[in-house]
Parts: structure tokens; sequence; C-alpha cells
């Protein structure tokens, strides 16, 4: 869907995203998955946890504290990544769309309404992506975007947080002399 208005131009994209949870509630449920046999969607995730285990059983061996917090939260950023790259591709599969998938771990704080993403800029031309919060987002979301929102709850996903991103083109008209 593009919507044309003076000096821009906009497309609709709805974005799960999974969003800061508390922290301890993610711990555990990484903990949980993974001590029961956690069922990886891409082998290339499971093979980058796997080296970071590694690495946080090296530092728990040698008491750096500080390294095994930086570890735990790698090994719980992958494992966030591999459950959202699962999620994108089931939508890519059922409804043959090629769906952005975005994820955030608990250490990173989302803004409370809406933030943007840089594409490209190009002379007087400016495109970015601005993620807006599902419930702040004034404009209608197009059906199938919404049968998205069916299809993970069928699958038993349950995204953390609901973003419309929307890419806007603006135009800097300043007239140098």
């Amino acid at each position: 869907m593009d919507n044309k208005t003076e000096g821009s131009s906009s497309t609709l994209e709805i974005v799960p995203m999974i969003s800061s949870i508390p922290d301890t509630e993610v711990r555990v449920q990484v903990s949980e998955a993974l001590q029961n046999g956690y069922q990886w969607f891409a082998e290339r995730n499971k093979q980058e946890a796997l080296t970071y285990l590694e690495g946080l059983m090296i530092a728990w061996r040698h008491g750096i504290s500080k390294q095994i917090e930086l570890y735990k939260e790698k090994i719980i950023d992958i494992v966030t990544r591999d459950m959202a790259d699962r999620a994108a591709s089931l939508i890519s599969q059922r409804m043959g769309v090629d769906m952005r998938f975005l994820y955030y771990h608990p250490g990173r704080s989302l803004p409370e309404k809406s933030f943007s993403v840089p594409i490209e800029k190009s002379g007087n031309r400016e495109r970015k992506w601005i993620y807006r919060r599902i419930e702040h987002f004034s404009q209608l979301i197009p059906p199938q975007a919404m049968q998205v929102l069916a299809l993970l709850e069928q699958a038993g996903i349950a995204p953390d947080g609901l973003w419309v991103a929307e890419i806007i083109e603006t135009y800097n008209y300043s007239t140098r002399v």
C-alpha cells in the first residue's frame, strides 16, 4: 500500500517484534528451553550459540563474572533471534509473504511509541523505516497483515510486542545561495 502526500511516500508493513520483557522471566524461559532440548530452527544459530556457550563455560571456570554476564546476554540474543527466524519462516511458507522480523532481547529497551531506522540518503532525498507500536498506529492495517497475527497465534507463537513499519521518503528542499 503506497500513500503519497506532499514530498513523502509510505509503505506499510506489520512487524512482530520480540521486545523487552522482565529480565528474570526471559532468563528462566531461555534456561528452561535450553535445558529441555530447545528445537533450533536455524543450524547457524545453534552453532553460534554453542560457540558462545563454550566461552561462557570458560569464563565460569575462571570466575570472570562480567564475561559470564556478557556471554549469557549473547546466548539469550541468539535464542531470541532463532525464535524470530522461525516465525518469519512460518509466515513466508504459509502466506507467501516475506516478513521482516526484528527482535530485541531484554537487555535492550525499546521506545514507548516509535523509532526510525535509516534506509538510504541520496542528495536531498532520505528514506527510512518508521516503526510505531500497533496500538499507536492511526491508519488501517491491511487484513493480510492481521491474518499474520492469527497464524502466529495458531502456531503458538506470541510476540512480546507488535509494531507497524512504514517506509517514509522525505525531501529537503532547502535552497542554497
